[in-house]
């Protein structure tokens, strides 16, 4: 069986080459580190986002999907005693956090694939954090990925060959006849 890449392989792979070049013109300082629970959350199942524990008491955690510009915000949250949550543009109510600031999303799709930015007010800091998100399809007993079978890459080479062949004959015969000027 020949060797195919699935969606979720290929979105890594430009995920690490598109950091390379998002991280040469950041203009944020990421200070604040972020994991995730499961680390590979599956289409329709749910997710943690889980940033480092606070030294300092916290103000505000304000989550975003992107980067941090207000119509990129998910939420608002200030932890006990005030206990307050304030849902903003990118909210789809589908995001909860919790009294540590982590933000869980449930039902996730493919949709869901992007960068998700905290910032995190304290008494004496700011501090930002980011992480990419990636969901992978879920695998049914019933549903096979469909791929190009081996058979079928031969013939589209072969048809490609012919086709150059074909090509080249005729540029070379409109030379010779003296067609092109």
């Amino acid at each position: 069986m020949p060797k195919t890449f699935t969606p979720p392989v290929l979105l890594l792979a430009a995920h690490i080459l598109f950091s390379s070049f998002v991280f040469l013109e950041a203009d944020q300082n990421f200070t604040l580190l972020i994991t995730v629970q499961p680390w590979f959350p599956q289409v329709g199942g749910e997710v943690l986002l889980i940033p480092e524990e606070s030294k300092e008491k916290v103000d505000t955690c304000s989550w975003f999907r992107w980067d941090t510009a207000e119509k990129n915000q998910i939420l608002v949250y200030q932890p006990p005693p005030v206990k307050d949550v304030q849902y903003k543009a990118s909210y789809t109510g589908r995001e909860s956090v919790n009294t540590d600031c982590s933000l869980q999303i449930r039902n996730i799709s493919i949709s869901d694939i992007t960068y998700y930015v905290m910032q995190r007010n304290t008494t004496k800091e700011s501090e930002v954090g980011q992480i990419f998100l990636v969901v992978i399809e879920k695998q049914s007993d019933k549903k096979k990925r469909t791929s190009v079978s081996g058979g079928a890459v031969a013939g589209i080479f072969v048809a490609c060959i012919v086709g150059a062949v074909f090509l080249v004959g005729l540029i070379s015969y409109t030379v010779t006849q003296g067609f092109v000027r």
